[in-house]
């Protein structure tokens, strides 16, 4: 998108006819005047003002917007009970849709992350939101809790509030909402410094932003942000 699909620059495993640069054509014959750009985040405004297309077109930044009024803290014993989860450790959350092998959720870099935690010597939980427990699940390291789809913001918020820090390893995330809603609920969030979440978390106050993509950095990160509940007795387990 920088440099526009040319023929020099086609991945060597995309043969045949190269439909992307068809439309990337029929794009620059047809767009003759300037649309003004809207954008989620500061990511993406930046990757309209590289864009060989848009590079000189009007760009601004809305931010998705959310309801604090919906998306605020709760007592945090109330709702580990809702869920019916333990109050021993603190529990880590993670949401997929299945999606465990899509590469720009970052899933294989919090598998690595929880490998190092695991030599930190950090005992914690995990809570997967968004699958049920599949037949073969995924060795993490740690006891994990699945508790399945929700589609209402009431779970949602009780699930935000249950657990000590939300983890977004996307890789490539442009605005991610469940970042926004868990901060909102006052629960920290840790990401990579990059997408989206450079506009939601700021570095150690409301989150972590560990290296791009540095599984040993993101460790380091949820380490951190525990440490800090303890120390500030804003974690409360049992």
């Amino acid at each position: 998108f920088k440099e526009g699909y040319l023929r020099n620059n086609k991945p060597e495993k995309d043969l045949g006819f190269d439909l992307d640069r068809y439309v990337w054509q029929k794009k620059k014959q047809s767009w003759k005047r300037p649309i003004f750009i809207v954008t989620p985040s500061n990511w993406m405004a930046n990757k309209v003002r590289q864009s060989k297309l848009m590079h000189s077109w009007p760009v601004k930044v809305i931010p998705n917007c959310i309801d604090t009024k919906i998306w605020r803290p709760i007592n945090k014993h109330l709702a580990k009970e809702l869920l019916g989860l333990p109050n021993d450790l603190p529990i880590l959350g993670f949401g997929t849709l299945n999606a465990n092998d899509a590469y720009h959720k970052g899933s294989d870099l919090l598998i690595e992350s929880l490998k190092f935690l695991k030599k930190m010597r950090l005992n914690v939980r995990l809570l997967i939101f968004g699958q049920n427990k599949p037949s073969q699940p995924i060795d993490y390291g740690f006891p994990v809790h699945y508790v399945g789809k929700f589609h209402d913001d009431l779970s949602m918020r009780i699930i935000y509030n249950a657990i000590e820090l939300i983890l977004v390893p996307s890789r490539v995330d442009n605005f991610p909402n469940v970042g926004v809603e868990a901060t909102s609920c006052g629960t920290p969030a840790i990401g990579f410094n990059t997408g989206g979440m450079q506009d939601i978390v700021e570095h150690k106050i409301n989150g972590f932003l560990a290296n791009p993509f540095d599984p040993r950095d993101f460790a380091y990160g949820i380490k951190y942000l525990i440490e800090k509940k303890l120390k500030d007795n804003a974690l409360n387990i049992k």
